[in-house]
């Protein structure tokens, strides 16, 4: 049997002392890691989330800009869409740069087809009117009809859902790296 000397114990307590505290330094320093990565998530998804209502309104008024040009002809009307489209724009690219899974991609590109189309068919409808080829009674039956935005407001929904779950998903990890602590 070996013998246990105060050596020995000195020995083993200054190896394992430090070696411990090591590990325990490591271990905190992920956490922290972790959890700074979490909350750069949580910010930046919640900063999506805000975007998402802004961008449905301002799709709602590049419409309601695009019906009131067909219907009366008037340049301003066109002015006010041409800021409108360059806010859509610009939230648009935001929300496409910060997408940041799949699903929130396939959505997000999804998004950008159903506004193409619907700037498509207003950019044709626009082009008619200011040639004199549409009358104002065409003009507002077609501005009265369908609601040309509703793809593109159920996509932004989509992806709000997308988001929101995703958010609370990483709300719980959180938690659970919390508690685990």
């Amino acid at each position: 049997m070996s013998r246990d000397t105060p050596r020995a114990r000195w020995l083993l307590a200054s190896v394992l002392v430090p070696a411990f505290t090591l590990a325990a330094a490591g271990a905190f320093w992920l956490q922290a890691r972790g959890h700074a990565e979490l909350e750069a998530a949580f910010q930046r998804e919640l900063g999506l989330l805000v975007l998402l209502p802004r961008l449905r309104e301002d799709v709602r008024r590049l419409d309601d800009a695009t019906g009131q040009y067909l219907q009366s002809g008037d340049r301003a009307r066109l002015d006010e869409r041409r800021r409108v489209l360059g806010d859509v724009r610009r939230l648009e690219a935001a929300l496409s740069q910060a997408a940041d899974g799949p699903e929130e991609r396939a959505l997000t590109d999804r998004l950008g087809r159903e506004l193409a189309a619907v700037l498509s068919e207003q950019e044709q409808w626009i082009a008619r009117r200011s040639q004199g080829r549409l009358a104002r009674g065409p003009a507002v039956r077609l501005s009265a009809g369908e609601d040309a935005v509703a793809d593109v407001v159920s996509v932004l929904t989509g992806v709000k859902d997308a988001n929101r779950a995703r958010l609370e998903e990483r709300r719980r990890r959180m938690e659970r790296s919390g508690r685990a602590a």
